[in-house]
């Protein structure tokens, strides 16, 4: 066996740098605006992040109308969706901590409503034999 795993034995090496071009952009995405080819084909188009092509023109070695694209609003991007994402996980703890709050909560209010019925239960009962002893 050949130890160099080769796309397909008659592919140039470019092509095969282009197809894993492509697969590395889709390993890291981030969806824009379609492109010229991508709006024509109604295809995904996305970026790597310093990337000036989109995957799909990557692969197929087309021309890509970047003009939409750019490295820094892409980063801007990134930062903006780690930041909600993080936002999003704090909240979630958040509101996992108020759950058990609550739920402490309610199971204490079930308790103290308990206790209350219990007493009452004996007062009631202490009252039924006070009025027996009078007679």
């Amino acid at each position: 066996l050949n130890r160099i795993n080769k796309l397909h034995s008659n592919c140039s090496m470019k092509t095969q740098e282009r197809y894993y071009l492509a697969k590395l952009i889709s390993a890291f995405d981030i969806e824009m605006l379609a492109c010229a080819y991508c709006r024509k084909m109604e295809a995904f188009c996305c970026f790597a992040e310093n990337s000036s092509r989109c995957k799909e023109c990557v692969s197929l070695n087309q021309s890509c109308d970047t003009s939409c694209f750019s490295a820094s609003a892409a980063g801007r991007l990134i930062r903006e969706k780690c930041k909600i994402l993080s936002e999003e996980a704090e909240a979630e703890l958040a509101n996992a901590a108020a759950l058990q709050a609550l739920l402490a909560s309610q199971a204490r209010l079930d308790r103290i409503r308990k206790q209350r019925r219990l007493l009452e239960k004996q007062a009631a009962e202490m009252i039924r034999c006070s009025f027996n002893s009078l007679e």
